[in-house]
C-alpha cells in the first residue's frame, strides 16, 4: 500500500468522558473496517493520546498491533477530499 497516495477514513476514538472498554471500541472497529473496505480507503484509528491507554505511545498500540502499514501522519498529509473523518456516535 503506497500511504501516500490512499484515500483515508479515520475513526476518531471517544474522549475521556464517554470511553467505553475495549470489546466495545473494537466492535467498533469492525464495523469501521467494513465501511473502509466498501469504500476503497484505508481504516486508521486516531486514538492519540486515547485514555484507557497505559503504555507511552498513549494509544491502542499498547495492547494492539496496528491495523494498516499507514499512519495518521498519511493522513494529515492527504489531500482533504481524500480523509473522511468519522468521529464517535454516541
Amino acid at each position: 500500500m503506497d500511504c501516500s497516495t490512499a484515500k483515508f477514513l479515520v475513526w476518531t476514538f471517544p474522549d475521556a468522558k464517554s470511553t467505553r472498554n475495549l470489546g466495545s471500541i473494537y466492535t467498533n472497529v469492525m464495523r469501521w473496517v467494513a465501511v473502509a473496505m466498501r469504500e476503497g480507503r484505508v481504516l486508521l484509528l486516531d486514538d492519540r493520546d486515547w485514555a484507557l491507554a497505559d503504555c507511552p505511545t498513549k494509544n491502542s498500540e499498547c495492547y494492539f498491533e496496528p491495523i494498516s502499514n499507514c499512519t495518521m501522519a498519511d493522513a494529515d498529509q492527504a489531500p482533504p477530499d481524500d480523509v473522511h473523518q468519522i468521529k464517535d456516535l454516541t
